[in-house]
């Protein structure tokens, strides 16, 4: 029986959030058990706080990604990593501008382009679940989340040997059933999650308009064109102080692994930023550079047509 059960049957739920702050176990499936029965009640901010590290560490744990399926690669890169590829202080600060948009009040759905083994999206999924109950909101299940990815790694481009040689690895390949295996890991219904399987060119297009606005835009999709047709695609349906996130924007192959005249993910965002004046700054403090799209009265500013189709 985990620590916070016996804690929440020895004497209520104020108690059983001090199990979190005891010392981590290294074994990230302990954590996780510990995660999945925790339900933070309002004013629980020193557990909220505790949460947060621990489900930072469970993500990060490989033997969460060996328990959901993921190989390890070939290659010997990132046979330690979890489910994950974000740093600590890259998803502290993700967790500071989902607590921002929380605070705010702005409606929304949760987009993420690039999902990969699925971490950052289940930590997103948590963040706002915990930290609204923290701040007596209670569960907000009006958030759709959408994971977008080809859940097979890159296609080559066939214009430049040396990137397609360095994407082409199964380090970079997570299939479906075990990203979706992940997220049952981690308690998120699958019901919440809506899984888009294919490279972006392809389905992003074929999915239409958003049901509803866009509250948080993150884009880890590393190459040029799969930057564009997102930004295309999705940043017009970005509600005023939503979150536009760049995992990539300063993202190169390892040893510069490509030809110089080769366009990344930052020529896709500032190409697409001048084309349409959007003069929001790109912000460093949260670790990973992003923008809020500004808050207007009235009409948009800089408002963008959306685009998918052409």
């Amino acid at each position: 029986m985990s620590p916070f059960v016996i804690a929440l049957m020895a004497g209520g739920a104020r108690e059983a959030g001090a199990a979190l702050a005891r010392p981590a176990r290294a074994d990230g499936l302990d954590q996780l058990s510990l995660l999945n029965a925790t339900r933070l009640a309002v004013g629980d901010i020193v557990p909220y706080e505790a949460y947060k590290q621990r489900l930072i560490g469970a993500l990060r744990a490989p033997d969460v990604a060996l328990a959901a399926g993921f190989r390890n690669p070939s290659s010997g890169i990132l046979t330690s990593a979890g489910v994950t590829m974000q740093s600590v202080r890259g998803l502290l600060g993700l967790a500071s501008q989902l607590e921002r948009l929380a605070d705010s009040g702005l409606r929304g759905d949760v987009y993420e382009c690039g999902t990969w083994r699925g971490g950052t999206s289940i930590f997103m999924y948590h963040i706002l679940r915990q930290y609204d109950a923290v701040r007596g909101r209670g569960d907000d299940a009006r958030r759709g989340f959408f994971a977008f990815d080809s859940f097979q790694g890159f296609k080559r481009s066939g214009t430049d040997k040396r990137l397609d040689d360095f994407l082409d690895d199964d380090r970079f390949a997570a299939p479906l059933p075990s990203v979706q295996r992940a997220f049952e890991l981690f308690g998120v219904p699958l019901d919440h999650v809506r899984f888009m399987r294919g490279f972006f060119e392809s389905t992003l297009p074929q999915f239409g308009a958003p049901p509803n606005p866009i509250a948080v835009l993150r884009m880890d999709g590393d190459l040029y064109s799969s930057t564009r047709v997102t930004l295309r695609c999705l940043y017009p349906h970005v509600a005023p102080g939503g979150w536009v996130i760049v995992d990539d924007y300063l993202w190169t192959a390892q040893g510069r692994r490509h030809a110089r005249k080769t366009k990344l993910c930052k020529q896709a965002v500032d190409e697409f930023r001048a084309e349409h004046a959007i003069d929001e700054p790109i912000l460093y403090k949260y670790a990973v550079p992003s923008w809020r799209r500004a808050l207007t009265s009235g009409a948009a500013k800089h408002f963008v047509a959306d685009q998918c189709a052409r």
